[in-house]
């Protein structure tokens, strides 16, 4: 197998594929810790924008119906509780899944996975929405949905006003085994509390973790993406790059047999880029260094 560097562009008015030199083991290696890198990357990604969508469709579903004329109270629990337990499992699973990478990747005894555990337990020491929504997912699963009140209110003609409440009693008087820390919260809450106050001050618990796990491989993913970049910045490319494998040397330049030919990262790795500038991961690296 022979893999060359190929450039997808414009010549003479026609978009065609140019193939370029082939490609070293060195430049190759380079490329698949570059992958290797975008993959990881987006794999911590993925479980967090789940739960930032999950929010979104939430919000976005009472945006909508304070705006028209208001569904019956029966209907909006539904999709409301619906929404919310899409929410909390997204969540959950983002920690659950977030840890079990870290402690794949980096093993049970190392400090990456030493640094997350000290994150989370900060998380769920200081915020009762870490403990509370955290074991709430699993009370949901067992014992009944989450929100326990729903107030709709007329503000304008064409508007209204949609609260969503916890209900406390509905919370902690069945046989649900919560966390004493929880229970302790919970008995001491009000008799109902908006969900939105304690949702939106978990999403910043979602945040901090995300950013902890990206600022745990940044270095690496940092320096694969840069040794790619400069890999490219060499080629002096006038186009899209993309990677082409023939079986044999007489393979090449025979139009034929360009059939094994996938891209190469480009977008994707200045969006990691912009990913880890936006979560003040590579600017907390660089202070690091000082």
């Amino acid at each position: 197998m022979i893999k060359h560097l190929v450039v997808y562009q414009t010549i003479n008015e026609k978009q065609t594929f140019n193939v370029r030199e082939a490609l070293t083991s060195s430049e190759l290696e380079t490329i698949d810790k570059c992958i290797s890198a975008l993959s990881k990357f987006e794999g911590f990604r993925t479980l967090f924008r789940m739960v930032l969508d999950n929010y979104l469709d939430l919000t976005q579903y009472l945006d909508k119906e304070e705006s028209k004329q208001i569904e019956s109270v029966k209907k909006l629990g539904y999709h409301t509780n619906r929404l919310t337990i899409n929410y909390l499992s997204s969540a959950k699973l983002f920690i659950e899944h977030t840890e079990k990478k870290i402690k794949s990747l980096c093993g049970k005894n190392s400090q990456e996975f030493k640094e997350w555990k000290l994150t989370t337990k900060k998380e769920f020491e200081t915020y009762f929405s870490y403990r509370f929504l955290y074991h709430l997912r699993n009370f949901t699963q067992h014992y009944g949905f989450p929100i326990g009140a729903i107030n709709k209110g007329y503000v304008t003609e064409g508007k209204h006003d949609i609260t969503l409440f916890f209900v406390r009693d509905a919370l902690i008087t069945n046989n649900y085994d919560w966390h004493k820390d929880v229970i302790k919260d919970l008995e001491g809450a009000p008799e109902k509390f908006p969900i939105f106050k304690v949702i939106n001050e978990y999403n910043g618990c979602m945040a901090r973790l995300y950013q902890k796990a990206l600022s745990l491989f940044a270095k690496e993913i940092v320096k694969d993406l840069e040794s790619y970049i400069k890999l490219l910045s060499s080629k002096n490319l006038q186009g899209s790059p993309y990677c082409i494998t023939f079986e044999k040397r007489e393979d090449i330049g025979q139009r034929d047999k360009y059939n094994n030919i996938s891209p190469l990262p480009l977008d994707e790795v200045y969006d990691c880029f912009k990913e880890l500038q936006e979560f003040k991961v590579v600017k907390l690296l660089q202070g690091n260094k000082k």
